[in-house]
């Protein structure tokens, strides 16, 4: 189970049914910064060139409990940060998507490349990413 998992999971008693999901969960928005960081279960740090990317990336790849989150100082196209981890179906990435309000997830199962390709857009304003493919996150209530 992934991060994500355990997220949408948390609280529940054990025995109880999964059953009442929800895509109405809103995040409040984050701060303004000066830098992109980069944070796994390890830590956090500023992102100082692509090989910070790769190296956290490669880091969730091989271990199934960790997560990845790169956050950008400010709203780029809309999108904060994009994070992943790795369910049972493969990798799930997720982008937290700023209204004037607030910050709402949306995921979409990918590959490696393809998710290597979405960090490093990301960090260099160059990710757009199709809308339609992702979905609203569902969390347990």
């Amino acid at each position: 189970m992934g991060l994500f998992d355990f997220l949408k999971k948390e609280g529940m008693e054990p025995g109880m049914e999964m059953k009442n999901l929800t895509t109405d969960v809103e995040f409040e928005k984050m701060s303004e910064s000066m830098d992109f960081t980069i944070e796994n279960q390890n830590g956090c740090k500023i992102v100082a060139n692509d090989e910070d990317l790769y190296k956290y990336v490669e880091l969730m790849l091989d271990d199934a409990d960790q997560f990845v989150t790169l956050c950008a100082p400010k709203a780029l196209g809309g999108i904060r940060y994009v994070q992943a981890c790795l369910v049972d179906e493969g990798i799930e990435v997720e982008i937290g998507v700023e209204d004037k309000e607030a910050t709402k997830l949306y995921s979409k199962l990918c590959g490696e490349d393809e998710l290597k390709e979405i960090f490093v857009a990301f960090y260099h304003d160059k990710f757009r990413p199709e809308r339609s493919l992702y979905e609203p996150v569902k969390f347990f209530c």
